[in-house]
């Protein structure tokens, strides 16, 4: 398993752009001077929810030729205004200074985090090679895109390890998600596996479902969780583990067949 980390300027501006919160003071200038280029190239790259009132008002082929061209030029002002601009220059900076201290943080504690994630599910991690790409971390950006390897995040830390422990949870996702299927079970048990079992491990105290006073896990997956929990325990004792064999006695469980819905 290697984690390679970068920024991709497009989609760090994009995901900026989008978020409720502003990366810092002063960003606001920014999507308001691209904003006065076009409002309909704006949308159309920043807002998909706009899309609709956009595409009303493109009724015949022509119409769509002359919007295209149209988008295409303003896109390409949006985008060249966007890196030119001081705030760019700034999010990109923070943005940068986050990254090496995230890799730096990882790759002094890989080893460790592989080998408790090997020893709690009794495989060896595959040979997957994952693209992260950094956004900013005021932004709370977190999500595995398996059809590309690619990992996303940007995050503050709000307990120690905070990072090292979600960036092994995306990882578990592009991993369990192909090996047992995309569904709440699966969720679940990367929950377990790297929210509550690595996290307590790596900071070597704690408690299951919260850190700092703060909840750990995924609300909607709680309820499923605490049900897996004695089972967990068990597992967690055994010798011979194997996830994969895990997975498949707690799905045979009728009261978590009742809980089983993604």
């Amino acid at each position: 398993m290697e984690l390679s980390f970068k920024i991709n300027k497009y989609y760090l501006l994009a995901h900026a752009l989008k978020s409720e919160h502003p990366p810092f003071n002063g960003w606001v200038n920014l999507p308001n001077k691209l904003w006065e280029i076009s409002n309909d190239a704006y949308c159309f790259l920043f807002n998909p929810h706009s899309h609709d009132i956009i595409f009303t008002k493109i009724e015949n082929d022509k119409d769509f030729d002359i919007f295209l061209n149209t988008i295409t030029k303003d896109s390409d002002k949006i985008i060249a205004t966007a890196f030119k601009s001081e705030e760019f220059a700034r999010l990109y900076k923070e943005t940068r200074k986050y990254m090496e201290s995230i890799e730096k943080e990882w790759n002094n504690k890989r080893i460790n985090i592989t080998k408790i994630v090997e020893e709690i599910t009794g495989e060896k991690l595959s040979d997957i090679k994952i693209d992260v790409l950094i956004t900013h971390p005021k932004l709370c950006n977190g999500m595995a895109l398996p059809n590309s390897d690619t990992i996303c995040w940007g995050h503050k830390e709000n307990w120690d390890n905070y990072s090292m422990v979600y960036l092994m949870h995306e990882t578990l996702h592009l991993i369990l998600d192909k090996k047992l299927g995309k569904n709440n079970l699966t969720h679940a048990i990367i929950e377990l596996i790297a929210d509550q079992e690595l996290r307590i491990r790596l900071n070597k105290n704690g408690i299951y479902f919260k850190e700092s006073k703060e909840g750990v896990g995924h609300p909607f997956l709680i309820k499923l969780s605490k049900v897996l929990l004695p089972y967990w325990k068990k597992y967690l004792k055994i010798k011979d583990k194997n996830i994969a064999n895990f997975y498949l006695e707690m799905e045979k469980l009728p009261k978590i067949k009742k809980l089983q819905k993604y």
